[in-house]
């Protein structure tokens, strides 16, 4: 089952405040064994946690139902090809966002399982690698120097130079900005109250986004900025710093898509607790699809075609969540 208390930055600080107990009790990832996805006529390569489950109580599941009738389709090529790639994330690439954000080498300190962890001599910076989780996360506590309100091309292009800074030439693309008053708690808002703009960016091939393989999240990089464009925190996860097409390809069938069992059907997008608890405890769930699209999923030393599906959801009687949740299904069954 697929946790959804997923709040970036808040993982974030969990992280970095429990780390003594991650290195405890965390043994080293296994491991993989590098296979390609399989031909259409074939099971399909999705990994064994690609399913989501609802919960009630602990044996009860609740039901999800998915209304296609105003579906917009997005099918630019109808069959789509998976990529043998090359993870992005590598201890090369960590050393050089820590040189690139003035970490000297002495502020270096190799951790267990190889997790490597880089804390400025005022205790106002910290970049912490995980490799066995192809993850990288970097906090700043320096107070930000102005209080000028966001002015959203600004924020876009800075966030996006930021990581054209840090990591190789590659394609990247924004997702999207969101802004919050103080923290992640508080409700979005607009560019001109808020303290805080978070921004996500996908990293692409042939145009369409690559979804971590952890499903954590829809985006790869999300960055936080504060009002003086200086970064607040940003995390990296997975990614792939090259890719080639190989032989194996899938079809893009909608009417096949509406046949899959529901439990094929991955939540990608982080809820804020309150909706997420009424996810959790609710009889029956409702998702209205606004379109399909197809993208990509990091699996092993593959980049294998999916299905993303974004819509509107309801839970029981409540009120339709007003923001947009997206899905992701494998792109065969």
């Amino acid at each position: 089952m697929i946790k959804k208390y997923r709040l970036p930055l808040l993982l974030f600080f969990i992280l970095l405040l429990s780390y003594s107990i991650y290195v405890l009790l965390i043994p080293p990832k296994k491991t993989t064994t590098n296979t390609l996805p399989s031909l259409e006529s074939k099971p399909s390569s999705i990994p064994n946690n690609f399913r989501t489950i609802i919960p009630i109580s602990n044996t009860e599941r609740a039901s999800l139902i998915i209304n296609w009738k105003q579906t917009k389709i997005i099918d630019p090529e109808r069959q789509y090809f998976s990529y043998d790639a090359k993870p992005l994330l590598s201890e090369t690439i960590a050393n050089q966002i820590a040189s690139k954000l003035d970490f000297l080498e002495s502020e270096k300190k190799i951790l267990s399982h190889n997790n490597i962890i880089w804390r400025s001599a005022d205790q106002q910076q910290i970049l912490l690698y995980t490799p066995t989780e192809e993850a990288i996360a970097y906090q700043n506590l320096i107070p930000p120097t102005s209080s000028k309100p966001f002015v959203e091309e600004e924020v876009s292009n800075k966030a996006l130079g930021i990581i054209k800074g840090l990591l190789p030439e590659l394609n990247y693309s924004l997702g999207k900005i969101t802004y919050f008053k103080d923290s992640l708690y508080s409700e979005p808002t607009t560019n001109t109250l808020g303290e805080i703009a978070q921004v996500s960016i996908n990293q692409t091939i042939n145009n369409f986004p690559v979804v971590p393989d952890n499903l954590s999240n829809d985006y790869t990089i999300t960055i936080f900025l504060n009002k003086d464009l200086s970064i607040k925190t940003f995390s990296i996860n997975n990614g792939f710093i090259s890719a080639q097409k190989n032989i194996y390809s899938q079809i893009f069938d909608f009417e096949k898509l509406k046949t899959f069992p529901i439990d094929s059907f991955v939540s990608l997008t982080p809820l804020k607790l309150t909706k997420q608890d009424l996810l959790n405890n609710g009889s029956s769930s409702a998702l209205t699809v606004e379109s399909i699209e197809p993208g990509y999923i990091g699996i092993s030393a593959s980049l294998v075609p999916v299905y993303l599906i974004k819509g509107k959801l309801k839970v029981d009687n409540f009120p339709q969540f007003p923001d947009s949740v997206i899905y992701i299904a494998p792109m065969s069954y």
